[in-house]
């Protein structure tokens, strides 16, 4: 989101930034709030994609890819690392040698590069890479300024905020110290805690619909991502990712169990059958039994007969017994099962649930630290409202930009935009009323 600066804040800036030089806690005020807007505006620009890269930048390069047999995220930290772009506009690569790297944007280069590293690994499908700017060319700032020296380039860096990093006016060691370090921790703050709020939303999203029991994971409508649109569809696709593994993981455990359970429902129906088949000749060999015993008594049969019959029935209730406990392990087998599915499923939810609750809590946590750091710029804007007005100053702006080899000398004004390698020159005036 775009931050506009008060009317009555750039009022008292065009009548003279250098009229706060004597009134540290007001200036560090004015300092605060121009790096909180320096944060937010060049933080997007770097990373929506709109800076071109050139000789000096230095970037970052991390490759990832989805393993499909191990169920993981690879990285190939082989060829990550941080890499300069030399004075021919290219860039040494591990595996893929030079390549050309300047005037592309960071996001040209990650989308160029998945295809180059697929081809030369041999990879089914091209893995993710992301390209961060991590040091750029610098720009320099001279003249009536607390910290004169050389700052880090950031894209959409304006004359006045730039004045502002440098320290504005002259103040005390202990003032500028208290400035550069308010700075330092507002823009960390800020961008982390922006950046951070946009994945656990993503997370409560992919975890709301596990908890629905979706089979698919759609793309929310979320707030905009701080740091552009690649970087929320970056994001989605890795949620994605996790939603489609945990999902298939649930439902092969589920399979699995299903089954065993159907092989249980073929073993009870074979011991059923086995069950009635032995049943059937012991009722047989009952009979056979009564009527060699009749005929034992009256002698027309002989005892080693019957003991052959008793033999066979003693052997039939056995097997009768066997088939019997089978039937009974298996059907204790099968409650099992279903217990175990019902366990997995439970499991599930409320391990979803857990981790639910949990990057809630976190997401409100950040929202509140955020909140907190908005609010100081509700206090640096109340501080500015007690200025003193018996002072003025004229602040002038000077560039030197190098145009084709030689240099240019330009005047400036507080929103004029910057670029790699400039040297901002600041004068400053001072009247009494």
């Amino acid at each position: 989101m775009k931050t506009q600066i008060p009317d009555r804040i750039m009022k008292a800036a065009k009548r003279g930034v250098g009229k706060f030089v004597f009134l540290c806690g007001c200036a560090g005020a004015l300092v605060l709030w121009l790096a909180v807007v320096l944060s937010g505006q060049a933080a997007l620009a770097q990373h929506g994609g709109g800076y071109a890269l050139a000789a000096g930048d230095r970037i970052s390069i991390k490759v990832l890819s989805w393993n499909a047999v191990t169920l993981q995220f690879e990285t190939f930290d082989a060829l990550a690392g941080t890499f300069e772009i030399d004075q021919n506009g290219e860039v040494a690569l591990p595996l893929l040698g030079s390549v050309a790297a300047a005037a592309q944007t960071p996001a040209a280069l990650a989308a160029l590069l998945p295809e180059l590293y697929r081809n030369r690994l041999g990879l089914g499908t091209p893995p993710s890479v992301t390209v961060e700017v991590v040091a750029f060319r610098p720009i320099y700032v001279l003249g009536d300024v607390a910290q004169p020296g050389r700052y880090e380039f950031t894209p959409g860096i304006t004359v006045l905020q730039a004045y502002a990093v440098a320290g504005g006016g002259y103040r005390s060691v202990e003032a500028r110290s208290d400035v550069v370090s308010n700075t330092i921790r507002t823009i960390g703050s800020i961008s982390e805690l922006e950046s951070e709020i946009a994945r656990t939303r993503m997370t409560v999203a992919r975890l709301e619909a596990e908890m629905k029991g979706e089979t698919t994971f759609e793309r929310p409508d979320l707030v905009p991502h701080p740091e552009g649109e690649k970087a929320e569809e970056l994001l989605f696709l890795l949620e994605r990712d996790l939603f489609v593994n945990r999902y298939e993981r649930f439902q092969t455990e589920l399979a699995s169990l299903d089954e065993e359970q159907a092989l249980l429902v073929n073993e009870i129906s074979s011991l059923d059958e086995k069950l009635s088949g032995i049943q059937r000749q012991l009722e047989l060999l009952d009979e056979s039994l009564g009527n060699m015993e009749e005929l034992r008594d009256r002698g027309l049969a002989r005892s080693p007969a019957l003991i052959d019959l008793q033999r066979t029935q003693i052997e039939l209730q056995a097997r009768e017994l066997d088939a019997q406990t089978g039937i009974f392990r298996a059907r204790q087998q099968q409650s099992e099962l279903s217990r175990a599915a019902n366990d997995l499923r439970t499991g599930r939810q409320l391990r979803v649930l857990q981790e639910l609750q949990a990057a809630q809590a976190l997401t409100e946590r950040n929202e509140t630290r955020l909140g907190t750091l908005q609010n100081l710029l509700s206090v640096a804007e109340l501080q500015m409202l007690g200025k003193d007005e018996t002072e003025e100053t004229t602040l002038q702006f000077q560039i030197l930009r190098d145009s084709g080899g030689a240099q240019e000398t330009m005047l400036a004004t507080p929103s004029t935009a910057l670029q790699p390698l400039d040297v901002l020159i600041v004068t400053l005036a001072s009247t009494s009323e």
